[in-house]
């Protein structure tokens, strides 16, 4: 058993070490090139929700603002607190996701497709809706007295 584990971890040792030798720039250059994406699609979303947020008369900076950023998103969606703790538990947090890309679909007046839509692919969906014509129809956020009075303090 001992000659086994040996000659096994032997054979690891050679052609892992080959492998890697041969591969590790085509395998950095995936990694990054991956990493890249991924920071790409994270600005992408972080601007279309941004948009979304000043269009319903919150700062914008809230998308930032890990967990409170959900919150935010819930109320604007014109659903109870409930639904935020409620994203947080498994297979739930399927519905209660669809439930509040469904209300922010419906406070900007888009259908019912457009909110699936938004649950499903929100990089793209949400620069439709941060970027397109559409306004939020419920008054949500904050009015230019609160803006400017929060302005004054911090």
């Amino acid at each position: 058993m001992q000659n086994f584990i040996y000659r096994f971890f032997r054979f690891i040792r050679i052609y892992a070490g080959e492998f890697i030798e041969r591969y590790s720039f085509t395998a950095f250059l995936l990694v990054g090139a991956g990493m890249l994406f991924l920071l790409l699609l994270l600005v992408f979303v972080l601007t279309g929700f941004w948009n979304v947020l000043k269009k319903a008369r919150y700062p914008g900076y809230f998308i930032l603002i890990p967990f409170y950023n959900y919150y935010v998103l819930t109320q604007l969606s014109g659903n109870s607190s409930l639904y935020f703790w409620l994203s947080f538990v498994p297979l739930v947090n399927i519905f209660t996701t669809l439930k509040i890309s469904l209300g922010i679909a419906e406070a900007f007046d888009k259908s019912k497709a457009f909110g699936i839509g938004l649950w499903l692919l929100p990089p793209i969906f949400a620069l439709l809706l941060g970027f397109g014509e559409a306004q939020c129809k419920r008054q949500y956020g904050l009015d230019e007295d609160d803006v400017h009075w929060v302005r004054e303090r911090f």
